[in-house]
C-alpha cells in the first residue's frame, strides 16, 4: 500500500480502497461522487464511454438482458429513464425561464411607470 520511491511516498489507492471497511468506504464515496470533477469524468463515461483522459471503467463488449458492471447498468438505466430526465429537464427550463420573462416585464412596467411619472 505505501511506497517509498524517488524521495516520495506513495499510496497505492486501490489497495488503500480495498483495505477500508465498507461502512467507511460507503460513506467515503457518498461524499465523493458529489464531486464536479467526478461528476464530469463518470458523465463522460455514461455519454462517451470514456473520461476526457481517456480512462472507462469498461463494459460488456456483446448487449444481454443482464448488466455486468456499473457503467453499462448506467447506459441500461440512461436508456430506461432517459424520456423521464429529458422531460423533467425541459420542465426546469420552463420555469426558469418563465421566473425570467415575469422578471422582466415586472422591470419594463416600473420603467414604464417612472417615465410616464415624469412626464406628468
Amino acid at each position: 500500500m505505501l511506497k517509498y520511491k524517488e524521495g516520495n511516498l506513495v499510496i497505492d489507492l486501490h489497495v488503500l480502497l480495498e483495505s477500508v471497511p465498507k461502512t467507511d468506504l460507503e460513506e467515503f464515496f457518498e461524499s465523493v461522487s458529489c464531486n464536479d470533477r467526478v461528476i464530469d469524468h463518470v458523465t463522460s463515461q455514461i455519454l462517451d464511454k470514456w473520461t476526457s483522459s481517456g480512462y472507462s471503467a469498461g463494459v460488456c463488449v456483446t448487449a444481454t438482458n443482464e448488466t455486468h458492471n456499473a457503467l453499462d447498468k448506467a447506459w441500461r438505466e440512461v436508456a430506461k429513464r432517459s424520456g423521464e430526465v429529458a422531460k423533467r429537464e425541459i420542465e426546469r427550463l420552463e420555469t426558469a425561464l418563465k421566473r425570467r420573462n415575469e422578471q422582466y416585464f415586472s422591470l419594463l412596467n416600473e420603467l414604464a411607470n417612472k417615465n410616464r411619472e415624469e412626464r406628468l
